[in-house]
């Protein structure tokens, strides 16, 4: 490996885990590669919280017309929340609004979503022209693989970014444990991880689109779709991506890498 700075490094593999902007994935899909805008603007934001419309271990989700906003109680008097807005990629990547703009955006939403903007601390607010990629097979040659949004980027959703990270490492690691060479543990790691990955990206593209709805034939068509659904649909729909087959016993082994 070559580094920037001159700076060379020797080892048996490379992951390329360095995320969207990967250096290592630009190596084997090219500097042309395009990103592909998502149409919205993200804020997100960590804070102390309380408010008597949020009860302490919810998860609320509020829609708009082409808007969201989510709180999520993360415990200890702790709130994680993120909101959306339609807007072009030329407006969001360099939007400088601020914690100001974010009220303005959200100016007559609940209270309780308006709340959890107030006491943000302006630092701890995060500003995000959220983008994917185009499913790129393969991920890897020789010794080189790459891993989560180096490998699969997708959008917000789902919320599945690093649980896909996170599965990756874990098959990657039963793989490298079993197979008889680097290469091919490195292969076997991608044979097992295409499909679902691939899914969960084209999956996160589409709800985004379905969930930031905007105009009212759109907005409608959206709202009455999720309030008429039945529980146990929705369940369904959710649950491929909140339970993880991994890739079952491996050969050979008795070990497994379900969730």
């Amino acid at each position: 490996m070559r580094f920037t700075d001159g700076a060379r490094a020797e080892a048996d593999l490379l992951v390329g885990a360095d995320g969207f902007n990967s250096a290592v994935r630009r190596q084997l899909a090219g500097p042309d590669e395009p990103a592909h805008d998502s149409g919205y603007i993200a804020w997100l934001g960590i804070t102390e919280y309380s408010h008597p419309r949020f009860t302490p271990g919810s998860v609320v989700h509020l829609w708009g017309d082409g808007m969201r906003f989510g709180l999520v109680d993360i415990g200890r008097g702790r709130l994680y929340w993120w909101g959306t807005k339609n807007m072009p990629f030329e407006r969001s990547s360099t939007w400088d609004g601020g914690k100001a703009g974010v009220l303005d955006a959200y100016s007559g939403w609940p209270d309780e979503a308006r709340e959890a903007i107030r006491v943000t601390p302006p630092a701890d607010l995060l500003t995000l022209n959220t983008r994917d990629r185009s499913f790129l097979q393969p991920w890897g040659t020789g010794p080189v693989t790459l891993l989560g949004d180096a490998a699969h980027p997708m959008l917000t959703s789902l919320g599945q970014g690093s649980a896909m990270a996170m599965e990756d490492a874990a098959v990657l690691a039963q793989h490298l444990r079993h197979a008889p060479d680097v290469p091919r543990g490195l292969r076997g790691y991608e044979a097992a991880r295409y499909d679902r990955t691939r899914t969960m990206v084209e999956a996160t593209r589409s709800i985004s689109e379905f969930e930031q709805s905007q105009g009212p034939v759109r907005r409608r068509v959206r709202d009455g779709y999720f309030r008429w659904m039945s529980h146990r649909k929705l369940v369904g729909k959710l649950e491929p991506a909140l339970t993880f087959p991994g890739a079952g016993i491996l050969p050979g082994t008795d070990e497994r890498t379900d969730r």
